[in-house]
């Protein structure tokens, strides 16, 4: 029984120093409860071990899906007593940390998981896809876990996307630099000279490959300011260019496409 219990808390990727004790498997998926193996806990703020239990209560967190469905685990959180008479804090609770932040509703695994989710497939495509995975989210906290996301710090710029944005449609219009790596933006520049956006790659050597749209403007400074890049066309003009190039052979195959699809069509009726 001990070594199917540590298999299931390596493949699931529990927390240490918990064990499981129940398991119900419902509607809303799999429900684990978990119920700490240490005798005494050690006060988080003068780090004075205690052995007197005050309360307990249960604490859900939802975890990385298991086989399509949604994982939750119930812990007994104990509340302990701090027998140092000079520590400021009388009674404390285990913590979950790092499996699971303080107030925290999901895993730490689970809301890296949810903030890739979030920047690769955006709030309602991406609830979409964790819906069918196991996970229930909102596309709002979706979107939120991507804000809320610590800062990267970013060593390498290697692959990198160039756009225009509108300050005003039609009129003036600034140049967004994105790192096709992270998904996050290097710089926001006010404008789309040639010489100020050469000047910026001049910056980055080690840019290999340059993301652009069909303008000549980014063209002309990727190849002056960052002479060893490939310019490759980005998703959407690749995109845009199939359905035009498409377009053009079936409207130059129209009278043969016509003749094929009245051929072929079950309404036809002979004379």
């Amino acid at each position: 029984m001990y070594n199917k219990m540590a298999s299931l808390k390596r493949l699931l990727q529990l927390p240490r120093g918990w064990q499981t004790c129940r398991q119900i498997t419902g509607t809303d998926g799999i429900t684990l409860h978990l119920r700490a193996t240490r005798k005494t806990a050690s006060c988080p703020e003068c780090l004075t071990h205690s052995h007197s239990v005050h309360s307990c209560r249960r604490r859900r967190v939802q975890h990385l899906p298991c086989s399509g469905q949604a994982l939750w685990l119930v812990f007994a959180i104990r509340h302990w007593y701090c027998r140092n008479p000079s520590c400021s804090r009388k009674i404390f609770a285990e913590s979950l940390a790092p499996f699971a932040g303080p107030q925290q509703q999901s895993s730490a695994l689970l809301k890296n998981l949810q903030h890739q989710l979030g920047l690769i497939a955006g709030g309602e495509a991406g609830r979409r896809a964790a819906v069918a995975s196991g996970i229930q989210i909102s596309a709002d906290t979706l979107l939120r876990r991507v804000v809320q996301a610590p800062e990267q710090t970013e060593n390498r710029t290697r692959h990198v996307g160039i756009d225009e944005w509108a300050w005003h449609r039609g009129h003036r219009y600034g140049t967004l630099i994105v790192n096709l790596d992270t998904h996050r933006p290097l710089v926001l520049l006010p404008g789309r000279e040639q010489r100020t956006l050469a000047a910026w790659f001049k910056k980055y050597p080690e840019i290999q490959v340059v993301s652009r749209d069909r303008g000549g403007i980014y063209a002309l400074a990727a190849r002056d300011g960052a002479p060893q890049a490939i310019q490759v066309a980005d998703r959407w003009h690749l995109l845009k260019n199939i359905g035009d190039a498409l377009e053009r052979m079936m409207y130059r195959h129209m009278p043969l496409i016509r003749l094929v699809a009245t051929e072929l069509s079950p309404q036809k009726t002979e004379c």
